[in-house]
């Protein structure tokens, strides 16, 4: 079980993973704009259309979903915070270790889990 200092840190943890995803997200997805029109220079226009259909909003659009995911991982771990059950597994409600949050405060899966769930996937 996480102690209240471990919980104040990696709640204090989440807080900053949700600003900087919000504060960098424009830079971001502006950033792969930029690398997705170099790459446009160097092509012909059948190459282009052939790979991009003549359209970048929809590449804007997966840039601004991977962004909403990643918002929705770090308010879905400060929620399980609120209802007491944040540092669980939730799927063998096993306690993750803080070693484990603190590498990846959003975790949500128990290092077993996630190898179980690797080799249902492989099969």
């Amino acid at each position: 079980m996480l102690t209240d200092e471990e919980q104040d840190y990696l709640k204090q943890k989440l807080g900053c993973q949700l600003a900087s995803i919000i504060l960098d997200a424009h830079a971001t997805v502006d950033a792969e704009i930029v690398l997705l029109c170099s790459k446009l220079d160097r092509m012909d226009g059948e190459q282009w259309q052939r790979m991009y259909g003549g359209d970048l909003s929809g590449w804007k659009k997966v840039i601004n979903v991977e962004l909403d995911m990643r918002v929705a991982e770090v308010l879905r771990a400060l929620s399980r915070m609120k209802e007491n059950t944040y540092g669980k597994c939730v799927q063998c409600y096993a306690e993750l270790s803080f070693n484990e949050l603190q590498s990846n405060p959003t975790e949500q899966i128990c290092a077993d889990c996630r190898v179980e769930h690797r080799q249902t996937q492989h099969n």
